[in-house]
């Protein structure tokens, strides 16, 4: 079978090499050379019965887009990834997107500082109890729609602190926390909306116990907003 042994140093496009797997349950690929991929769009998509995941050791410094990269494994419960890089990455795009069965994910290795677009990155997580995104670096995202959705299922993660986030020259936040009923703390304390044009369904559906009873947006710069329907509908 296909493991950590498959010589892929030559290969340049990855995407949508391991998509719709129907019987395949685990894949170990640690320890590949994928330095000369630049595609990884969507690899895994949409492979529903694969509960662990092995991408440990990937040096992807050639990788620009990892968009729906694992989109869809909806039983993936082991991911290891130890190792893994992204620093060139683009675009992450719903990269994680439906994963419902990961109760926690530290991305602490990742290096975020060339990525564009995370709309969806974190949607319908709806397992998802710990996510630590302490390192990433943000400061040429443009898009962030939905990056936390987790609508229309009921989301287990209380605690999300983004204070590190620098928002400064993203444009699109609509929906970004929508149906985080669950969620008690939210720490956007940092966040510089200056250049957002949409805030559309920002907060709905979201905090429905807030720890501090109140949420703190006395930051926000709203100058360029230009769509902001439902923005708090159903809060709290």
């Amino acid at each position: 079978g296909i493991d950590r042994h498959f010589d892929v140093g030559r290969v340049t496009n990855l995407s949508f090499t391991f998509a719709r797997l129907k019987n395949v349950t685990s894949l170990d690929l640690s320890g590949w050379n994928t330095r000369n991929v630049t595609d990884m769009r969507s690899t895994f998509r949409g492979s529903e019965n694969i509960t662990d995941l092995n991408v440990s050791g990937w040096q992807n410094d050639s990788a620009t887009d990892m968009a729906f990269m694992f989109g869809g494994l909806i039983n993936l419960n082991n991911f290891q990834h130890a190792g893994f890089t992204t620093k060139n990455v683009r675009d992450m795009e719903s990269m994680f997107w439906s994963c419902r069965a990961l109760a926690n994910l530290d991305l602490r290795e990742f290096d975020t500082s060339n990525v564009i677009n995370m709309s969806s990155m974190f949607s319908e997580m709806t397992n998802l109890a710990s996510l630590d995104v302490s390192s990433f670096r943000t400061h040429n995202v443009i898009y962030m729609s939905h990056m936390f959705d987790h609508w229309p299922a009921v989301p287990v993660l209380q605690n999300l602190d983004l204070s590190n986030f620098d928002t400064s020259n993203v444009k699109y936040m609509d929906g970004m926390f929508m149906g985080q009923a669950n969620l008690i703390n939210l720490n956007i304390s940092s966040f510089d909306t200056r250049k957002v044009t949409s805030m559309r369904e920002m907060f709905s559906f979201s905090m429905k116990n807030p720890g501090n009873g109140t949420l703190d947006i006395s930051s926000f710069d709203t100058r360029s907003l230009t769509e902001a329907k439902s923005m708090f509908f159903g809060l709290g």
